[in-house]
């Protein structure tokens, strides 16, 4: 799924199953949806997932934490806040 979600805002994901799987399995336990729970993350969000890329962070602090640049990225087609699989345009 986080492949997905990478690939959908147009980041570029070079972590092998392997790799994501030995990041987390020390960890299974912190995972879920809680602000003290672990999210996977990039140490510099201009660049993409890789290995030497990400770690794993509190995600609070992940969800408050400032990009680099002066805004999130948006993927192509999603202007304004509208979704492109919502667009009834077809």
């Amino acid at each position: 799924m986080a492949r997905c979600q990478a690939k959908f805002w147009g980041q570029v994901w070079r972590l092998s199953w392997e790799q994501y799987r030995d990041t987390w399995s020390p960890h299974i336990d912190h995972v879920g949806r809680t602000k003290e729970s672990l999210n996977l993350v990039r140490r510099d969000t201009t660049k993409g997932w890789t290995i030497k890329n990400v770690h794993l962070m509190n995600r609070g602090e992940a969800m408050h934490r400032k990009t680099k640049g002066k805004h999130r990225a948006r993927p192509k087609g999603m202007g304004k806040g509208t979704h492109h699989w919502r667009n009834k345009h077809d």
